[in-house]
Protein backbone atom coordinates (compact mmCIF):
# COMPACT_ATOMS: atom_id res chain seq x y z
CA UNK A 1 0.00 0.00 0.00
CA UNK A 2 2.66 2.44 1.19
CA UNK A 3 4.62 1.69 -2.19
CA UNK A 4 2.04 2.41 -4.34
CA UNK A 5 0.94 5.42 -2.85
CA UNK A 6 4.70 6.49 -3.40
CA UNK A 7 4.55 5.38 -6.74
CA UNK A 8 1.58 7.63 -7.63
CA UNK A 9 3.40 10.92 -5.78
CA UNK A 10 6.26 9.75 -7.97
CA UNK A 11 4.41 9.63 -11.38
CA UNK A 12 2.74 12.68 -10.07
CA UNK A 13 6.47 14.63 -9.59
CA UNK A 14 7.27 13.12 -13.28
CA UNK A 15 4.10 14.78 -14.92
CA UNK A 16 4.31 18.05 -13.62
CA UNK A 17 8.59 17.91 -14.05
CA UNK A 18 7.47 17.24 -18.01
CA UNK A 19 5.31 20.41 -17.77
CA UNK A 20 7.63 22.55 -16.29
CA UNK A 21 10.81 21.46 -17.97
CA UNK A 22 13.13 24.67 -18.52
CA UNK A 23 13.00 26.33 -21.61
CA UNK A 24 9.39 24.49 -22.40
CA UNK A 25 6.72 27.49 -23.10
CA UNK A 26 3.27 27.57 -24.39
CA UNK A 27 2.09 29.63 -26.80
CA UNK A 28 -0.19 32.35 -25.79
CA UNK A 29 -4.08 32.03 -27.31
CA UNK A 30 -5.47 35.07 -29.22
CA UNK A 31 -7.85 36.06 -31.81
CA UNK A 32 -6.75 39.62 -33.23
CA UNK A 33 -6.29 41.40 -36.40
CA UNK A 34 -3.51 43.36 -36.89
CA UNK A 35 -2.17 45.64 -40.26
CA UNK A 36 1.66 44.81 -41.18
CA UNK A 37 2.91 47.59 -40.89
CA UNK A 38 6.75 46.51 -42.21
CA UNK A 39 7.70 48.21 -45.85
CA UNK A 40 10.47 46.16 -47.04
CA UNK A 41 10.42 45.56 -50.67
CA UNK A 42 11.09 42.21 -50.65
CA UNK A 43 7.47 41.28 -47.90
CA UNK A 44 7.38 40.06 -44.64
CA UNK A 45 8.66 36.79 -44.31
CA UNK A 46 6.84 34.31 -42.72
CA UNK A 47 8.46 31.28 -40.79
CA UNK A 48 7.31 27.97 -39.63
CA UNK A 49 8.16 28.61 -36.06
CA UNK A 50 9.36 31.52 -33.99
CA UNK A 51 12.87 32.58 -34.69
CA UNK A 52 14.97 34.28 -37.40
CA UNK A 53 16.78 30.58 -38.13
CA UNK A 54 13.30 28.70 -38.76
CA UNK A 55 12.20 27.11 -41.98
CA UNK A 56 10.43 30.43 -44.35
CA UNK A 57 6.98 29.27 -45.41
CA UNK A 58 6.43 32.30 -47.30
CA UNK A 59 6.32 36.04 -47.85
CA UNK A 60 3.23 38.58 -47.46
CA UNK A 61 3.65 41.59 -50.21
CA UNK A 62 4.25 44.64 -47.79
CA UNK A 63 3.38 47.18 -50.71
CA UNK A 64 1.14 48.66 -52.02
CA UNK A 65 -2.39 47.08 -50.32
CA UNK A 66 -2.37 47.05 -46.77
CA UNK A 67 -2.32 43.96 -45.63
CA UNK A 68 -3.86 42.43 -42.44
CA UNK A 69 -3.42 39.41 -40.65
CA UNK A 70 -4.92 37.05 -38.48
CA UNK A 71 -3.32 36.58 -35.13
CA UNK A 72 -3.91 33.33 -33.17
CA UNK A 73 -1.28 32.83 -30.76
CA UNK A 74 1.97 34.66 -29.37
CA UNK A 75 5.35 33.18 -28.20
CA UNK A 76 8.27 35.09 -27.10
CA UNK A 77 7.76 38.57 -29.79
CA UNK A 78 6.81 36.99 -32.74
CA UNK A 79 3.10 35.73 -33.26
CA UNK A 80 1.56 32.93 -34.51
CA UNK A 81 -0.72 34.18 -37.94
CA UNK A 82 -3.63 32.21 -40.07
CA UNK A 83 -3.54 33.95 -43.37
CA UNK A 84 -3.05 37.36 -44.64
CA UNK A 85 -5.11 39.61 -46.77
CA UNK A 86 -4.81 42.95 -48.60
CA UNK A 87 -8.58 44.09 -49.59
CA UNK A 88 -9.99 40.99 -51.25
CA UNK A 89 -6.72 39.34 -52.40
CA UNK A 90 -4.92 36.47 -49.89
CA UNK A 91 -1.73 37.43 -49.38
CA UNK A 92 -1.06 34.47 -47.68
CA UNK A 93 -2.63 31.44 -46.96
CA UNK A 94 -1.97 28.91 -43.86
CA UNK A 95 -0.46 28.90 -40.56
CA UNK A 96 3.36 31.00 -39.52
CA UNK A 97 4.70 33.17 -37.41
CA UNK A 98 6.08 36.78 -37.97
CA UNK A 99 7.62 39.38 -35.65
CA UNK A 100 5.09 41.13 -33.63
CA UNK A 101 6.72 44.52 -33.78
CA UNK A 102 5.96 44.36 -37.54
CA UNK A 103 2.57 44.94 -36.43
CA UNK A 104 0.13 47.59 -35.21
CA UNK A 105 -3.30 48.59 -34.28
CA UNK A 106 -4.89 51.42 -34.45
CA UNK A 107 -7.36 53.08 -31.50
CA UNK A 108 -10.79 53.97 -32.41
CA UNK A 109 -11.68 57.39 -32.25
CA UNK A 110 -13.63 58.40 -29.22
CA UNK A 111 -15.30 61.86 -27.62
CA UNK A 112 -12.99 61.30 -24.80
CA UNK A 113 -9.69 61.12 -26.97
CA UNK A 114 -8.47 58.55 -25.53
CA UNK A 115 -9.01 55.24 -25.22
CA UNK A 116 -7.62 53.01 -21.22
CA UNK A 117 -4.62 51.21 -21.57
CA UNK A 118 -4.98 48.35 -18.99
CA UNK A 119 -2.30 46.59 -16.94
CA UNK A 120 -3.70 43.27 -17.61
CA UNK A 121 -6.27 41.94 -20.44
CA UNK A 122 -9.16 42.33 -18.64
CA UNK A 123 -12.13 44.94 -17.71
CA UNK A 124 -10.65 44.63 -13.79
CA UNK A 125 -7.03 45.04 -15.06
CA UNK A 126 -7.28 48.38 -13.61
CA UNK A 127 -6.32 51.65 -16.11
CA UNK A 128 -2.77 51.88 -16.27
CA UNK A 129 -2.57 55.15 -18.95
CA UNK A 130 -4.95 56.51 -21.03
CA UNK A 131 -3.91 55.93 -24.54
CA UNK A 132 -4.69 58.51 -27.21
CA UNK A 133 -7.10 57.49 -29.54
CA UNK A 134 -6.98 57.77 -33.52
CA UNK A 135 -3.18 56.36 -33.57
CA UNK A 136 -1.84 53.40 -34.41
CA UNK A 137 0.75 51.17 -32.10
CA UNK A 138 3.18 48.75 -32.42
CA UNK A 139 2.03 45.35 -31.59
CA UNK A 140 3.99 43.52 -28.19
CA UNK A 141 1.44 41.01 -27.89
CA UNK A 142 -1.94 39.48 -27.45
CA UNK A 143 -4.29 37.10 -25.81
CA UNK A 144 -7.67 36.13 -26.24
CA UNK A 145 -9.01 39.22 -27.85
CA UNK A 146 -6.80 41.98 -26.44
CA UNK A 147 -3.98 42.90 -27.62
CA UNK A 148 -0.92 44.68 -26.06
CA UNK A 149 1.09 47.91 -27.39
CA UNK A 150 3.55 50.18 -26.01
CA UNK A 151 2.59 54.11 -25.28
CA UNK A 152 5.51 56.25 -23.68
CA UNK A 153 7.75 52.96 -22.62
CA UNK A 154 4.85 51.55 -20.48
CA UNK A 155 2.89 48.27 -22.07
CA UNK A 156 -0.65 48.16 -21.88
CA UNK A 157 -3.50 46.26 -23.35
CA UNK A 158 -6.38 46.91 -25.54
CA UNK A 159 -9.91 45.93 -24.90
CA UNK A 160 -11.63 44.77 -27.91
CA UNK A 161 -13.05 47.38 -29.56
CA UNK A 162 -10.77 50.06 -28.46
CA UNK A 163 -8.37 49.01 -31.47
CA UNK A 164 -9.07 47.93 -35.09
CA UNK A 165 -6.32 47.00 -37.88
CA UNK A 166 -7.00 49.92 -40.12
CA UNK A 167 -4.52 53.13 -40.77
CA UNK A 168 -5.56 56.18 -37.60
CA UNK A 169 -8.98 57.84 -38.91
CA UNK A 170 -10.38 54.23 -40.12
CA UNK A 171 -11.67 52.89 -37.16
CA UNK A 172 -15.63 52.75 -36.54
CA UNK A 173 -16.04 55.21 -33.59
CA UNK A 174 -16.92 54.04 -30.32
Amino acid sequence: MRSAALGICLALLAGSAVAQAPGAQDDITCQVRAMIVDDAPEGLVVRARPGDRARIEGTIATQPDLAVVKLVGYRDGWVHIDGARAGENEEFRGMGWIQAPRLAVSTAPTAQRSVPGRALPNPQGGVATFVPSDKAYEVKGCQGAWVQIRVNQTRVWLAPGDYCARPPGTCPAR
